[in-house]
């Protein structure tokens, strides 16, 4: 059966795939050198503590959002080196 895609074509999605992956991974690891942690000073002030805790959560959304998206990048490259996209 005939690929529906160039080998041409197929490079290009590779290495939008990679280019993707690697900016998620750069991102990543940005994310895991700053500390998650609260601030002592926004213990004094629920409002700021909340604020705090809310930008916490969010940040782990975030990277758990990220994590499943780095899966389906992975899944898509293998798919495309074994021939089966």
């Amino acid at each position: 059966m005939a690929s529906p895609l160039s080998p041409k074509q197929i490079d290009a999605f590779k290495a939008l795939l990679n280019e993707k992956r690697m900016l998620l991974f750069k991102h990543a690891q940005e994310t895991l050198s700053h500390e998650m942690v609260l601030s002592p000073d926004d213990r004094f002030d629920e409002v700021d503590q909340a604020s705090s805790e809310y930008m916490q959560a969010f940040s782990f959304r975030l990277r758990g959002r990220e994590r499943h998206l780095m899966s389906k990048i992975e899944i898509a490259l293998r798919k495309i080196e074994e021939g089966n996209y």
